[in-house]
């Protein structure tokens, strides 16, 4: 049976788990980004401080390498999985604190650098992880396909994430990211 190069990386088990959940993350990722920029810009009504916020989001590449020796060290899975466990969690705290009243930009900043000290690696981390699970005469076509998911996220993610929070709200809306996250 001739299976298409394209599907050949869904016949590794591990492969079939990872992409679904590196595709929502990947949207939640694009969406938050958008969703907090404009928090940022209406709370503050600065643009200088939507670029600030935007530079947090690259944070982690200054310990991107201490990441990538934590994925070394403890196994890739285990790193991605810790780093997937506090997007979850600080998108968590964005939604209780949204439904209290009690958000702030400050708030925002700080809990976006911590989300930026991490997110760099994520594409890296996931990339190994693959990488260790693909038989080789697959691991191109996987490569591809796992690339699709941050590709598309900034298409998707980003609509998705505008679309949630102009017709739910920002807290309905960061209930859909933190739900992304979770999945």
């Amino acid at each position: 049976m001739n299976r298409s190069p394209l599907l050949a990386p869904f016949t590794v088990r591990s492969f079939r788990f990872q992409f679904p959940a590196d595709l929502l993350t990947s949207w939640a990722q694009e969406a938050e980004i958008v969703i907090l920029g404009w928090y940022v810009l209406t709370k503050t009504d600065s643009v200088l401080l939507l670029a600030v916020y935007g530079g947090l989001q690259y944070l982690g590449t200054l310990i991107s390498p201490i990441i990538g020796l934590g994925g070394d060290r403890f196994g890739h899975r285990n790193v991605l999985v810790a780093m997937r466990t506090t997007y979850w969690m600080l998108s968590g705290l964005l939604t209780v604190l949204a439904y209290a009243d009690a958000l702030d930009a400050v708030l925002v900043f700080l809990i976006a650098g911590i989300a930026g000290l991490i997110r760099p690696s994520d594409l890296a981390t996931r990339n190994a992880l693959v990488a260790e699970t693909m038989p080789s005469d697959r691991l191109m076509a996987a490569m591809g396909v796992a690339r699709t998911t941050s590709d598309s996220a900034r298409i998707f993610g980003a609509l998705a994430g505008v679309t949630m929070v102009a017709t739910m709200g920002f807290a309905n809306a960061y209930v859909g990211v933190t739900i992304f996250y979770i999945v």
